[in-house]
């Protein structure tokens, strides 16, 4: 699938998708080393379910950074 399609099928712009990855990949790490989600807790699909609903619940709390949506990745990564 077209990720232009995907942006249009939720209207996010750009810098809102950098904006849910990093915010994805920082809970990842959370995620991956905190004890209260390892592997006695439940199934890999529940625990990346939990990860996308609070990927999605905090996104509105997160404010755009200074290069959002230029598309520059290694300034997107030391933000």
């Amino acid at each position: 699938m077209d990720p232009a399609a995907l942006m249009d099928l939720f209207g996010l712009s750009i810098g809102e998708v950098e904006r849910l990855v990093l915010i994805a990949a920082r809970l990842s790490g959370l995620f991956a080393s905190a004890p209260f989600f390892s592997r006695a807790v439940g199934p890999v699909r529940i625990r990346a379910a939990i990860m996308v609903m609070t990927t999605f619940t905090l996104f509105p709390l997160v404010s755009p950074w200074s290069g959002e949506g230029s598309g520059n990745t290694e300034a997107m990564w030391a933000a």
